[in-house]
């Protein structure tokens, strides 16, 4: 869910406060690609692990289609043609790891007050204290990889739209 905020707020605000600091952080392109990065992981991680779990039905299947299928590619398509490419520094990526693992650490103090984990492989109560970091590292080994993959496409797709002096 929260991703999925976070890809609204990037989409409305500069329509909706155009002059605003908030609508000027979330057009950033380190922004926008920190938030492709984490919107293609939701996806990724729900189809992969969460979805065999469940079956949702009417509206709820509705709203899991908008939210797992219809917001990550309608987002990238976006970032791709709309973006500006080729300003984004590889370093950037470990700035954004720290949502994602502020998000974990959450939601094992969360899981650890009230018996309730968003995804298995957080699961402390099945899994351990043991299996539950690696789980963690490997996610942020992940988010990690996919950002410096992100790094990689726009430089090429900037180097693409730099203007060829003869």
């Amino acid at each position: 869910m929260l991703s999925n905020i976070l890809v609204a707020l990037a989409m409305t605000l500069p329509w909706l406060a155009p002059n605003s600091a908030l609508a000027a952080f979330f057009s950033r392109p380190s922004v926008r690609t920190a938030l492709a990065t984490y919107i293609i992981i939701v996806a990724a991680i729900y189809h992969v692990i969460l979805r065999p779990l469940w079956n949702p039905q009417g509206w709820q299947l509705v709203a899991d289609m908008i939210e797992h299928v219809a917001t990550p590619g309608l987002y990238m398509v976006d970032w791709l043609l709309f973006v500006p490419k080729g300003t984004i520094a590889a370093k950037s990526v470990l700035g954004w790891l720290i949502f994602p693992i502020a998000y974990a650490a959450y939601s094992l103090i969360h899981g650890a007050v009230t018996g309730y984990y968003p995804y298995p492989f957080l699961n402390v109560s099945e899994l351990g204290y043991e299996r539950v970091p690696v789980n963690m590292a490997a996610l942020a080994a992940t988010f990690a990889a996919l950002g410096l993959v992100l790094v990689a496409i726009d430089r090429m797709l900037g180097a693409e739209e730099a203007p060829k002096t003869g």
